[in-house]
């Protein structure tokens, strides 16, 4: 796309200490574009191609004059100019209707054009200048364009074009800039932490399910038979009233996500993730690695007071690759109608069981991946022998 001339302004796309924050009330335009689609301004469209209207407004004029001076007039002619006008405007109408600029959960994109095609992407973690142009028209409109750049020398970059706001754009850019700066700076800290060794640590059984199946019960059967249980829903949902996890959801979502008593409202944050992908994985990105320490200092204590097995209760063990920590994986599953039954039961329509089914992979393919598959349609007894057996098997198989 080709750069606007005219002043610029320069936003820098710094990288924060891990310990900063943004503020709440400096996060508005981030929220309402952060994953969302939005396009030039309509005002593009007329000033856009301003010398084509100037020259086209000329040419009436001059027909005009021509006919008063001289007294020629071709209606041919006037009907020539006014279809150039409407072709043309018909062209920029469309190629603002099919301009695509947004902030994913990891890039900046832009895609431009109607035959000819150009979508382009920019790493949030890799974007190190962002640069507001303006000129003179769009100065009185108060429109803009961004250039967004992963290197101040010259390097790749997108741009989007007469944008209403532009320096709140640039600056949620910045934002979502240092967030996933910060989310990698973390993962890289998490990396160099020493793991667990296996030898020295428990055998670890990764139990999943599908929804409604029975998993948190089929939990209690193997915590009765002797093993240590990790529930990592339980410290996912603890890990979002931590301080800075807690600092983090408002700023992204407003006040709307805490309950009367100050609290995270998990049912608000719920119901944004859940309709939301990219909302949900940069959720994902803030609590997992807090989940994952948190299982990681659980084993080792584990290890430490001499247990033998310990099952890792995970909703979404495979979509995180927490089977991956794994010597054995524990599927629960039970028939569509009595996951529906079980869900109403928790006040679920069947709605919200496909809305939260969807969020996950599909049940036959964690069904397929998991070493070991439990079926609970039966009665408890039932489930507990199954699970047993399950467990015989697991401890005498080799380890990973």
């Amino acid at each position: 796309m080709t750069a606007p001339g005219g002043p610029a302004t320069f936003i820098p796309a710094s990288n924060p200490s891990p310990t900063s924050r943004p503020a709440a009330s400096t996060t508005s335009a981030s929220r309402e574009i952060k994953g969302n689609r939005f396009r030039p301004s309509p005002l593009a469209v007329a000033i856009g191609p301003l010398w084509f209207w100037t020259v086209l407004a000329g040419s009436m004029l001059a027909a005009v004059w021509f006919r008063g001076s001289l007294g020629v007039w071709s209606p041919t002619m006037a009907g020539v100019l006014v279809g150039f006008g409407l072709a043309r405007l018909a062209v920029e109408v469309i190629g603002w209707l099919v301009t695509d600029y947004r902030i994913g959960s990891e890039h900046a994109h832009a895609s431009v054009g109607i035959i000819r095609r150009i979508s382009e992407s920019v790493p949030l973690a890799s974007i190190e200048r962002v640069t507001v142009y303006q000129r003179a028209r769009e100065r009185v409109l108060g429109l803009g364009s961004v250039r967004i750049e992963t290197a101040a020398g010259g390097g790749g970059g997108v741009w989007w074009l007469m944008v209403n706001k532009p320096n709140e754009h640039a600056e949620s850019v910045r934002r979502a800039s240092a967030e996933a700066k910060r989310d990698a700076s973390r993962a890289e800290e998490d990396a160099r932490e020493p793991s667990l060794e296996r030898l020295a640590r428990p055998l670890v059984i990764g139990l999943t399910g599908s929804i409604a199946a029975g998993k948190s019960t089929a939990a209690h059967i193997f915590r009765e038979l002797g093993c240590m249980v990790i529930d990592s829903d339980a410290d996912a949902r603890a890990a979002l009233d931590r301080p800075e996890v807690k600092d983090s959801l408002v700023s992204w979502w407003g006040q709307q996500v805490l309950s009367e008593d100050g609290s995270i409202d998990r049912k608000a944050v719920g119901r944004i993730v859940f309709q939301n992908s990219d909302e949900r994985a940069r959720l994902e990105r803030l609590v997992h690695p807090i989940v994952r320490r948190t299982r990681e200092s659980l084993i080792a204590e584990a290890a430490q007071s001499g247990a033998r097995v310990v099952v890792a209760d995970v909703p979404l063990l495979f979509e995180a690759g927490v089977d991956a920590e794994c010597d054995a994986t524990v599927f629960v599953d039970a028939p569509r109608a009595l996951r529906e039954e079980r869900a109403r039961a928790r006040g679920w329509d069947v709605g919200e069981l496909e809305r939260r089914e969807a969020a996950q992979w599909p049940v036959q393919q964690k069904r397929s991946r998991a070493d070991e598959r439990v079926e609970n349609a039966g009665s408890i007894d039932a489930l507990r022998q199954s699970i047993a057996d399950v467990l015989d098997r697991v401890t005498r198989r080799p380890r990973r």
